[in-house]
This record gives structure tokens, C-alpha cells and sequence, in this order.
């Protein structure tokens, strides 16, 4: 493994912390870079809707919100299942205007929660032209953002193959989902500077053939054994493999140029170069980010991957995520009741199902029977699946019945009997 990474590895305690975000890597790092050909402010005056208050602010608004509530919003199911104590939104009206000569949103927010450490901001459009957005599965015309607490951040949202031909309506939202152990009971969001821009050279979105310059790569690396190639967009005729410590050309190849059903790529393969280093690759017209060979590559990704489990642990304090929760997600079978918290989140919010709790847990131990018996990833697969294990053996009933599943997209308050209590099925 990279030292960089095995140094993160050991000041993680091995993962009894969550290992560091590199936003430096994220995609969106570069794009303040990019040239902007045309720009114009959203001018219209939003209005609050949900729970939240709205207050003009030179330059910009501020939005207000609880984050509970004492009842569930107007049509959710009566015991609250799968759903938020409401939305605090600002809703830009815009009759129909015609987006197709910008393809960003840029804004600027500020965003404070009292001791939280997980905000989120959603924002999406109603456009009401040839191509109606959102679509009947929501899949486009919106977006979210993961922010950071009481900081001012800038945000891109870039949609070029977006259908924009009347855009009536522009949302910044934010689900009220209840707040942590250690979470102030309000949320403020400040936004200055709402911008539409024309960049150049915007994110390819759609098919695998982008037509911007660049080197696209296995971002996790490339094993010693077997096809090792990148999809490039160039007019080169031929590439070359660069140690990355040395500078050294260490095999120079022809790129070859494909056509399928897919589109037309130049392919760059260097199959040929099985030793282990440091590498990036090289045209007359273009650069790729520095990438590894290595036979352990599967050890890295195995350790992310006990991160992720570890950062979505149900009932448990993750640092710098969330205190133990969800304690009044409760079971009720045979005149008895049985506390649902565990096992690990939903990868898209807090709920919770035992079906895939097993599967996660047989992958688990499936990998530890690979490592060697004793090794820091050996120990760490067998004690992050033992915690899944045990979320399993005791949400049984005794009787063939056991407590299956939970949908939740909020933060319970840990009291037990009163509205806000989720209910898992059993």
C-alpha cells in the first residue's frame, strides 16, 4: 500500500476513527478553474416554504428552520414511516426562463447547525419545456451538496445535457431530519452570490465517449497481471508511460484508435509494463494523474471499504459523524418490544434491513479467510463483521419471527414511546 495511506491507516487507529476526506481529489476541485465565457445573478426574490423563515440580507438571504417538529408534514403516513419532520426551502419563482446559454449554477453558503457534523444542502429545478424536469424517478433537475459547519463554501453545480428550454422555478432545500446527540435544536443557511455561468469545457454527463481532452483512468490502480489500458480523447498518435519518482519514459506505445457501439476512443495500452511503481501516462496533448501498479491494490480498497461500514455504524459514536442513535427504533411481537439500533445505515440514509446486514457480514468474513490470520486487515474484517453479526443474532424473536427492517431518514430522539419513534417490521 501507498505509505501516504498507510500513515492515514495507522492515525486512524486502523479505522476506530474515520479515515480523512481528501476534497482536494474530489472532481469538483477544479472547477473554480474553469474560464467563464458568460454570467447573469438569479435576480428574482425567493419565498420561504416548510418550515422555514426567510430574511433578506445584503446581497444575499438567510433561511431559518427547527429541525423537528412536534407532527409529521401534510400527507406522510401517520406513524412518520420514511420520512422527515419537514423541509425547510426557498423557492426562486421564474416563470420561463431559458437556461440553454449557461450550463453551471454557482453560489456561495454558509451553513450553521449548532454541533452538528453531518449538513447537506438539495438544491433542483422545474423546467417546463420540451423535456419536463424532475422526471417520474427524480434522476434529474436536482443535486445535493455535503457541506461543512459555519464556514462559507462556494458550490458548482454544472448540468450541460440538463433540458433547461424554460426553467420555472430554482429550489434550495434542506430535509429536517431531526439533529444528533450533541445538535442545536436550529439551522441557519446563508446564501450570497446565486449565479448562473457558461463555462468551458463542462463535465461530460451521458455515454461513455467524452469528448473533452484528457487521460481517463482505473482510479484505484492496475494489478501486475493482466490488461492494463486508459480511454483517452486525443489526436496523438502515441503515448507514453512515465515513472512517476524518475521522470523516466519507461515504455512509449501507439494509440489506437476504437470505434464500437459505445463511441470512438483512443486507447492507450500498456499491458506490456508489469513492475510495480509509481506511473502516469503522457500524449503530445495531454497528462494523466499519477496511478499505481501494485499486487496489493485489493488491500487498500478492502481497508475504504471497513471505512465506509464503520462511518454508517448504527447505535454506536462515530467520530466526527453522529453520537450512538436510533436506540427508539423498536420491534414489537408477542407482547414484547425489542430495540432495532445496529448494525450499520442505509448508504443513503438511516435505515435499516437485516437481509443485507448478513450479506455484508458473509462478504466480510468471505475476505478475512484471504488475509492472514493475525494481520491488522485480518483482526478488522472479523470485528467489523462481528458487529454486524451481532446486530443479526439478537433482533431474533426466539419464536422464527426477528426484526427485519426499519425505513428512517431522520434522527430519533432516544425516547422511547413518544411521535418521533420508528417502527421496524418484524
Amino acid at each position: 500500500m501507498r505509505e501516504r495511506f498507510i500513515r492515514e491507516l495507522e492515525e486512524s487507529l486502523y479505522i476506530h476513527r474515520p479515515l480523512p476526506l481528501h476534497r482536494e481529489r474530489e472532481g469538483e476541485a477544479r472547477f473554480p478553474e474553469k474560464k467563464v465565457l458568460a454570467a447573469r445573478p438569479i435576480a428574482a426574490m425567493p419565498r420561504a416554504e416548510g418550515l422555514a423563515s426567510l430574511e433578506p440580507l445584503d446581497g444575499g438571504y438567510i433561511m431559518r428552520a427547527p429541525l423537528r417538529s412536534d407532527h409529521w408534514p401534510e400527507g406522510a403516513p401517520a406513524d412518520g414511516d420514511y420520512c422527515n419532520f419537514g423541509t425547510a426551502k426557498l423557492t426562486f419563482a421564474l416563470g420561463r426562463e431559458d437556461w440553454r446559454g449557461y450550463n453551471r449554477l454557482r453560489f456561495r453558503v454558509k451553513p450553521v447547525i449548532a454541533g452538528a457534523r453531518i449538513l447537506h444542502l438539495n438544491v433542483s429545478v422545474r423546467n417546463r419545456g420540451e423535456i419536463p424536469l424532475p422526471d417520474p424517478y427524480f434522476r434529474e433537475g436536482a443535486t445535493v451538496f455535503d457541506l461543512e459547519n459555519g464556514i462559507w463554501q462556494e458550490c458548482f453545480w454544472e448540468f450541460a445535457a440538463m433540458p433547461r428550454d424554460a426553467i420555472c422555478e430554482l429550489n434550495f432545500y434542506v430535509f429536517c431530519s431531526g439533529h444528533d446527540v450533541s445538535g442545536g435544536e436550529n439551522l441557519t443557511y446563508t446564501f450570497k452570490d446565486i449565479i448562473l455561468e457558461q463555462v468551458e469545457a463542462p463535465e461530460h454527463e451521458h455515454g461513455w465517449e467524452n469528448p473533452n481532452p484528457g487521460i481517463r483512468l482505473s482510479t484505484v490502480g492496475y494489478l501486475p497481471k493482466g490488461i492494463r489500458t486508459a480511454i483517452a480523447a486525443t489526436a496523438a498518435s502515441e503515448f507514453h508511460l512515465v515513472d512517476a519518482d524518475t521522470g523516466n519514459v519507461v515504455y512509449s506505445g501507439k494509440v489506437q484508435q476504437i470505434e464500437n457501439e459505445r463511441g470512438r476512443f483512443a486507447v492507450l495500452d500498456f499491458t506490456a509494463v508489469e513492475r510495480s511503481g509509481s506511473y502516469f501516462l503522457r500524449t503530445d496533448d495531454a497528462e494523466s494523474a499519477p496511478f499505481e501498479i501494485r499486487s496489493d491494490l485489493c488491500q487498500e480498497s478492502l481497508w475504504k471499504v471497513l471505512n465506509f461500514f464503520f462511518c454508517e455504524r448504527c447505535g454506536f459514536p462515530v467520530p466526527g459523524k453522529h453520537g450512538a442513535c436510533h436506540q427508539d427504533i423498536l420491534s414489537h411481537h408477542n407482547g414484547v418490544a425489542m430495540s432495532f439500533s445496529g448494525g450499520w445505515h442505509d448508504a443513503g440514509d438511516v435505515s435499516q434491513q437485516a437481509a443485507q446486514t448478513g450479506e455484508a457480514v458473509q462478504a466480510m468474513f468471505e475476505n478475512a479467510r484471504h488475509c492472514k490470520k493475525g494481520s491488522p486487515l485480518y483482526l478488522r474484517l472479523m470485528e467489523e463483521a462481528q458487529w454486524g453479526l451481532d446486530f443479526i443474532l439478537r433482533t431474533r424473536f426466539g419464536d422464527g419471527f426477528r426484526a427485519t427492517s426499519a425505513g428512517a431518514t431522520r434522527f430519533t430522539d432516544g425516547l422511547m414511546g413518544n411521535f418521533d419513534d420508528v417502527k421496524a417490521r418484524v
